[in-house]
């Protein structure tokens, strides 16, 4: 039997018995205290999804919220993209938006087929 990679494992540790997840991509956009408040907009969504964490998976599109996720004790996974940096703000319909993008499409729905998707 093949060793599971981080991927799978952060899949299977965040899965219902049916294999039914929720996937957060965050980045550091997230992590960030908003003007006249002290709220980051991501732990208004943990407030708000609370009963819901043991089956959440936050996709870390970058070094500060995978930071960020390990520190809460988060399901989480770092996802790494080559030639494309995911980290930073992008011109929406520029090219490097379209790349990231079609990754963040790519990993949600074909890199592994998880949960096992029926598509009527």
């Amino acid at each position: 039997m093949l060793p599971e990679d981080e991927l799978e494992v952060a899949l299977r540790r965040a899965s219902m018995g049916n294999e039914t997840l929720i996937i957060a991509m965050v980045n550091k956009a997230y992590m960030e205290e908003h003007e006249n408040t002290s709220a980051r907009m991501l732990e208004l969504f943990l407030e708000g999804t609370r009963t819901l964490l043991d089956h959440l998976l936050f996709v870390a599109m970058d070094q500060a919220s995978y930071d960020w996720c390990m520190f809460r004790w988060l399901n989480y996974y770092r996802l790494v993209t080559e030639g494309v940096d995911i980290a930073s703000e992008r011109l929406y319909k520029s090219d490097d938006f379209m790349k990231m993008m079609w990754k963040r499409t790519l990993f949600m729905l074909a890199e592994r087929n998880y949960p096992k998707m029926n598509l009527k």
